[in-house]
């Protein structure tokens, strides 16, 4: 008897392959019964994937350029939501290495923590917009649990057992969001 995991349309399609025997397929909540001769080689096989969120806060102020005009100095406390993906989980059924990538980002984002953005590196230089923020945030998290292990620096792929970072959300306020994925090739 062989497993065949398989992607359906965004619904995961797991079948049981008998050499020379019917096929059973378990497709959402429905069972079905088919006659296949379906072998590992034809399916669409990829492994599990699982993707976790990790929240963290930080407040700052920062002062925008909008239509040529510079803004008032004005405070957030942002919401960063960064999305995860792994193959690997531990016991528990967690993401391996998903508390090692929230310290990542704690730490970096604490450099942020109650200060004028415009005047810490690397907004001194360029426009602490919310999507400045969320590339600038996710380019240095992504660097830190893949190259910097000796990993392939690819958005999505982490190394040494790590998760890799899918995405960062960064939260303005309770209604406003900017999301940032990186290279959208690597999608």
């Amino acid at each position: 008897l062989e497993l065949i995991l398989r992607s359906t349309g965004g619904d995961l399609l797991a079948t049981a392959v008998q050499p020379d025997g019917p096929t059973l397929a378990e497709e959402s909540n429905a069972v079905r019964w088919e006659r296949s001769a379906v072998s590992a080689a034809d399916a669409d096989v990829r492994p599990f994937r699982f993707e976790m969120g990790v929240d963290v806060f930080f407040n700052g102020r920062h002062q925008v350029e909008v239509s040529g005009i510079m803004g008032p100095v004005h405070m957030h406390s942002w919401r960063i939501q960064a999305t995860l993906v792994g193959e690997s989980v531990d016991d528990t059924g967690s993401l391996v290495g998903t508390q090692q990538v929230k310290e990542v980002i704690t730490a970096f984002v604490g450099r942020f923590n109650e200060k004028m953005l415009n005047k810490v590196s690397p907004f001194d230089e360029i426009m602490p917009t919310s999507n400045n923020i969320a590339r600038v945030i996710f380019d240095h998290v992504s660097w830190e649990i893949q190259g910097e292990r000796g990993g392939e620096a690819s958005p999505g792929r982490g190394s040494g057992g790590a998760p890799g970072l899918k995405s960062i959300k960064l939260w303005e306020s309770p209604t406003s969001y900017v999301e940032y994925s990186g290279d959208a090739r690597a999608a």
